[in-house]
């Protein structure tokens, strides 16, 4: 059984303690998008720039997870022309 301390990695980050499950660093979105690690920090930075741009605050190096789950992986297109053109 995972203790909660396990489970809910926590790390600092200049005084902010933040929940390290609900981020996602270069590593893992190298290996779940199957691109270089550079290609995975590119990616990040993006991400973050988007998420800035809607007021959020962000951390350099890892990205939320269920922005980065929702860029990626939601198949849920607003209107059908979209679905179209892809």
């Amino acid at each position: 059984m995972v203790s909660t301390t396990e489970h809910y990695r926590s790390i600092s980050t200049k005084g902010v303690k933040v929940d390290d499950s609900r981020m996602v660093g270069a590593q893992e979105v190298s290996s779940q998008l199957n691109v270089s690690r550079g290609c995975a920090y590119r990616l990040i930075r993006l991400l973050n720039s988007e998420l800035k741009e809607q007021g959020r605050i962000t951390i350099p190096g890892k990205v939320n997870r269920e922005y980065f789950e929702h860029r990626f992986f939601d198949c849920e297109w607003k209107d059908a022309a979209d679905h179209d053109r892809l």
